[in-house]
Parts: C-alpha cells; sequence; structure tokens
C-alpha cells in the first residue's frame, strides 16, 4: 500500500506530507498426507509452514520510519473422510480441524533523519498474534462421473482472540458455508 497524510507542522501556518508505503506478507507452504483407516474411512494431516515480513515506511522531510516484522512457525491440521454408496450415489461426510496457534512477530525499528543519519536502529518487544482453533463439516454426493455437488462449512473462533496491543478492536467468530 502507499498512502499520503497532510499534518500541520507546529508553530508555523505550513503543513507536511508524510507517506507511508507497506509491503510483505505472510507465505504458506503445505505438505499434506492421508491413509486409509479402514475402505471407507480416511485420515489425512497437513504440515504447514508460515513464514513472512512485513515492512512500514513513513516518511516526511524529517524522518524516515523504517519498521519491519517478520515470522515462521509450522503448523498441523487435520482431516477426516468417510465415503459410502447409496442408491447409485456415492456420499462423502467429512470434517477439518486446527489447534489453536501463535505467530511470534519479530519486530524492529530503524530511523533516519533528513541528512540520512540512522538515528536509531533496534529490535522491538516481539508481538504474538493468536489464531483461534478451526472446524469444518461438509458433505459430498456423486453421481455417475458427471454430477457432483457439495456444502461445506467453516467455523473459526476469533472472539477468543486478545489484541494486547490495542483493547480498541474486537475480533469475531467467522462462518463460511460453500456450496
Amino acid at each position: 500500500y502507499h498512502t499520503r497524510k497532510t499534518n500541520p507542522i507546529e508553530g508555523s501556518n505550513d503543513v507536511e506530507e508524510v507517506h507511508f508505503l507497506g509491503s510483505g506478507g505472510l507465505n504458506r507452504i503445505n505438505m499434506s498426507t492421508g491413509i486409509n483407516i479402514l475402505p471407507s474411512l480416511s485420515l489425512g494431516i497437513n504440515a504447514s509452514l508460515i513464514f513472512g515480513n512485513l515492512s512500514q515506511d513513513e516518511n516526511s522531510s524529517f524522518l524516515n520510519i523504517q519498521t519491519n516484522s517478520r515470522t515462521s512457525r509450522i503448523n498441523f491440521d487435520f482431516g477426516l473422510q468417510y465415503s459410502f454408496n447409496s442408491n447409485e450415489k456415492q456420499i462423502t461426510l467429512g470434517m477439518v480441524g486446527g489447534l489453536k496457534s501463535s505467530l511470534t512477530m519479530h519486530n524492529s525499528i530503524k530511523v533516519i533523519n533528513s541528512d540520512d543519519k540512522i538515528v536509531e536502529d533496534k529490535g522491538l518487544l516481539n508481538t504474538v498474534m493468536n489464531v483461534p482453533m478451526f472446524l469444518g463439516v461438509g458433505i459430498g454426493v456423486e453421481k455417475g462421473t458427471k454430477l457432483y455437488w457439495g456444502v461445506d462449512y467453516r467455523f473459526q473462533k476469533w472472539s477468543e482472540t486478545v489484541n494486547k496491543n490495542n483493547s480498541y478492536y474486537k475480533y469475531c467468530d467467522t462462518h463460511n458455508f460453500k456450496v
């Protein structure tokens, strides 16, 4: 993102333009496997490496403030699937879930003055982002090889997540339906 804001300069009628530039994001690499416990019952597990870097620059005519946060973590989630035939249709029931986890963000800041001299360059306190548990269920019906329909529901309990850095935010649970 790139946004700008105009701030009044204290003690004068002048204004200063401040630019905010953000970049980065989180990435996920998955490795999945599954086994048949019974001919109709399968169990699956996903291992996900979550990693990334988030940066923000705040530029004014007096200072350039660069903040950076990086993280990496391995998460696990699971799935269970049961399939059976009924009236020439194959019916599949499924369930997925994942436990609560957290991402530790390693933060740093660098402040550069208008003469391009580094005024401050240090690590900041780590912050933790909690990711709540999730649970999902679904059903799929297949008739022959040309017709398939399915319905999925997934719930994630964000309301138990607390933002220790800012009490003004309140998180809401999510309910996702897919057809």
